[in-house]
């Protein structure tokens, strides 16, 4: 079984003989890039 375990800005990924097998760093980015959110928001 694997196991995350959360350290401030990533992930450490566990095995199942509970060593380190990597790290996993959430940085999605920019949901929209900000010309497409400029076109596609209109406020009224």
């Amino acid at each position: 079984m694997w196991k995350l375990e959360s350290d401030e800005d990533f992930f450490r990924i566990y095995d199942s003989k509970k060593l380190i097998a990597g790290y996993f760093d959430p940085d999605y980015g920019d949901i929209f890039p900000k010309k497409i959110l400029r076109e596609s928001f209109h406020p009224c």
